[in-house]
Order: structure tokens, then C-alpha cells, then sequence
């Protein structure tokens, strides 16, 4: 008997996209409410949690792999990264800047920050290199490939450019925290070059459940890079505060909701994979 199209878990994985995004446009309707009220405490608990809840799945992804699989200690590094990413809400911001500062929680969060944009960074160039280590052929000839990633550079330093600069004049008077800021800068500028590697490698499982979590975890690349562009020129747009705030927020959140989709999405496709497109004893 000829098994039906999986139509229903196709739509399982489409109806993920649309949850990523209510997840992050609720919490970022919380994040500017709760922050019009004055509760920054409960503001910054939220924002954990969420990256908790993340980080969470992206750990179970990482145990329905078997020990030795390529990406089972990529989805570890990217539950490590959304952990720490989270954590970094729960330092008092009086105490990283301004005349409040204290040096030793700077140095703290600046660890933090290098240790989280690192895993991060290891943690997708693994996702990146996943065509190679399966012996895929990526769409596009290599001299296109290249000229994307020019075009991805550029739009990477526009994006990033003014921060760069900034932090790392203020880096080279010894500040640790705008060092930390630097290296974080660098990641984000290096994690869209790795884009393209891994929306090509989604492309080339376009049809089949591998597709889902790559390309959840491209849309992820792209949602840090905008927001990181909006934190470098939102003095130019005129929004008001708590417009900026929830744009902010919004981008922030959805970065961290795609990688939960992304984990989710893994792991339905592993369970598809052991149940086979038959389903369970099917002929």
C-alpha cells in the first residue's frame, strides 16, 4: 500500500514559522509594557526565561542525535549560546555603564558576552559546513557563491560598521565591556557570511523535513544582523521611544524564537526519519 504525501507534517513545520513569530511579537508587546510600568525586574526575568525556554529545546535537538553526529555538538553550542544570551538580561545595566559601573561585573558580563557570541559562532559554522561533511553540491557555481558573500559583507558592515569603529576606539583605552562589545560585533559580522552556506544548504533539502531547521536557522542569521542594523541607526528614524523599544525587542526575540523553531523543527525531522515515510510498521 503507497503511503499519502506527508502533508500534515509539512504544514507541522510551516505552522512553527508562524508561532516563531507570535512568540516574538507577544513577548515584545510584553517587553514594552512591562517596561512602560517601570518593572524593569520583571522585564529582564522575561527575557531569560524566553532565551531559557530556547535554549532548552536546542539542548533536546542536540540529544536526539547519537554520540559523533556532526551536529549534536552544534546544537549544544547554540543551547549554550542562548543561555548565556539570556543571562546577559539579568545583569543591572547601572552597573555596566555609567558613573554606577562596577568593574567587576563588567568584566563578568564581558565574559559572558565572549563566551556566548563564541559558542554561537562555532556553533552555526558547524551548521555551516554540514553540505561539505554530507557531500552535498550547493546550488550556483562558486563564483556566484563569492559574490553573494561580497554583497553579504558589505550589508554586514553597513550594518555594523559605526559600532565596530566605536567600540573598538573606546577597546583601545582598555575598556572591557566595549572589548566585549567588539568581539560580539565581529560574531555577528562573521555569522552573516555564514549565512549563505546554510540557506543553500536548506535550498538543497527544499521538499524534504531537513530543510526546516537550516532554514529556520538562516532566518536567524538574518533577524540578529537587522537587528543589530536598527540598534546602529534607529537615532535616524524618529520613532519614539517605546516604538524603538518594541522594534528592538521584537528583532531580539525573533532571532531566539527561530533558533527554538529551528530545534523544534530538527527534532520532528529525526522522529520522521525513524518512523519512515510510511509510518510506524507501515507497508
Amino acid at each position: 500500500m503507497n503511503a499519502a504525501p506527508p502533508v500534515s507534517s509539512e504544514r507541522g513545520f510551516a505552522r512553527l514559522l508562524g508561532l516563531a513569530l507570535l512568540a516574538a511579537l507577544v513577548l515584545a508587546v510584553a517587553d514594552v509594557l512591562i517596561f512602560l510600568h517601570g518593572a524593569e525586574a520583571a522585564r529582564l526575568w522575561l527575557e531569560f526565561l524566553a532565551y531559557l525556554a530556547a535554549a532548552a529545546v536546542a539542548f533536546g535537538a542536540a540529544r536526539a542525535f547519537e554520540p559523533g553526529d556532526h551536529l549534536r555538538p552544534a546544537w549544544y553550542l547554540l543551547a549554550v549560546n542562548l543561555f548565556l544570551v539570556g543571562s546577559l538580561a539579568l545583569f543591572p545595566g547601572e552597573l555596566l555603564e555609567g558613573p554606577t559601573a562596577d568593574e567587576r561585573v563588567r568584566w563578568a558580563a564581558s565574559l559572558v558576552t565572549v563566551v556566548a557570541n563564541g559558542c554561537g559562532l562555532w556553533g552555526m559554522a558547524r551548521f555551516a559546513l554540514t553540505w561539505r561533511r554530507a557531500g552535498l553540491l550547493l546550488p550556483g557555481s562558486a563564483w556566484r557563491r563569492y559574490g553573494a558573500e561580497v554583497v553579504l559583507l558589505g550589508a554586514a558592515l553597513l550594518a555594523l560598521g559605526p559600532d565596530i569603529l566605536a567600540m573598538a576606539r573606546l577597546a583601545v583605552a582598555g575598556d572591557v565591556w566595549s572589548a566585549a562589545a567588539l568581539i560580539a560585533d565581529l560574531c555577528d559580522l562573521t555569522l552573516l557570511l555564514l549565512f549563505l552556506p546554510v540557506f543553500l544548504t536548506a535550498w538543497t533539502f527544499a521538499g524534504g523535513a531537513l530543510a526546516w531547521p537550516f532554514g529556520f536557522l538562516a532566518a536567524s542569521d538574518v533577524a540578529w544582523i537587522v537587528f543589530d542594523g536598527f540598534q546602529t541607526y534607529k537615532g535616524l528614524l524618529g520613532l519614539s521611544p517605546a516604538a524603538a523599544k518594541f522594534v528592538s525587542a521584537f528583532l531580539h526575540r525573533l532571532a531566539a524564537m527561530l533558533v527554538l523553531a529551528g530545534a523544534t523543527a530538527q527534532r520532528m525531522a529525526l522522529r520522521r526519519a525513524e518512523v519512515g515515510p510510511q509510518g510506524p510498521g507501515g507497508e
